[in-house]
């Protein structure tokens, strides 16, 4: 007997997923769905048409959604109180990429398909474009290696698609059993130790950024890390945080924001 469930949005219907006896998934969007041309596809990895998707073309998106806690971009309060999901789906669900291969490293995705995504689906992917790069820089000095492809979400609201604010920011290199490598390479490069004006220039071309842009970016977000650091760090301790273990997360970030401006000094201009 072929199970089915009714995918909504909104509270509109979109289509069915179903699972048949042998346990292949297939989903398959509703007529009216279809006919709408204002609403968009459930994902950039399902096409809105006629044909039913395969295990194969569904999986990846109907197999990442997983619940989550905490405070997040894609949930709104209304005036009542009542909160309202916004659609989102992550950069590995939107590329199709199953969530056990979530690194590159494995097959997932990289820089230079993440930002041809935005390009391709953003409302205004010059300003998502730039937001990720800055992300990405950010994630550099902040010693955040695991900024992967389910780390990064588009968001499906009433402005249309756009990058979603980030999740599950981690200082992961303060941790000596996590690895120090990014879950993404940044032109070859896989630690801050390695990366080089020749790894951002690579960079450059994998994503089609100007090389000026990044090298620009990278000293303005490095300077503003460093003049923020210690005022950061003094905020939190009132808040219950050891006030040395805080200092120190400081002292480690201030020091990678020094290294990282220095990444676009020298070869590869």
């Amino acid at each position: 007997m072929t199970r089915a469930l009714d995918i909504w949005w909104d509270g509109r219907l979109v289509g069915q997923l179903t699972q048949n006896p042998h346990g292949e998934l297939g989903f398959a969007y509703a007529p009216e769905w279809l006919g709408d041309a204002e609403v968009p596809p459930l994902s950039a990895s399902l096409p809105k048409r006629v044909e039913p998707f395969s295990r194969r073309e569904c999986r990846p998106f109907f197999g990442g959604l997983l619940p989550e806690e905490g405070q997040r971009g894609d949930r709104d309060i209304g005036d009542d109180g009542a909160v309202h999901r916004i659609h989102q789906e992550d950069f590995c669900q939107a590329l199709g990429v199953p969530p056990e291969i979530k690194y590159a490293s494995e097959g997932g995705p990289t820089f230079k398909e993440c930002f041809a995504l935005l390009r391709r689906v953003a409302a205004r992917p010059a300003v998502d474009v730039l937001k990720l790069l800055d992300a990405v820089i950010f994630n550099v000095i902040a010693g955040n290696a695991d900024a992967h492809g389910k780390n990064f979400s588009i968001l499906y609201d009433t402005g249309g698609p756009r990058l979603a604010p980030l999740y599950d920011l981690l200082a992961t290199v303060a941790y000596p059993d996590l690895s120090p490598n990014f879950a993404m390479k940044i032109g070859k490069r896989a630690t801050l130790a390695e990366l080089d004006a020749k790894g951002w220039a690579s960079f450059a071309a994998d994503t089609g950024l100007g090389l000026p842009l990044i090298r620009r970016r990278v000293a303005e977000i490095s300077r503003g890390v460093l003049e923020k650091a210690t005022t950061v760090a003094e905020e939190l301790s009132p808040s219950g945080l050891d006030r040395r273990a805080s200092e120190q997360f400081a002292d480690m970030i201030r020091d990678r924001a020094e290294r990282c401006a220095l990444t676009v000094v020298g070869k590869g201009r």
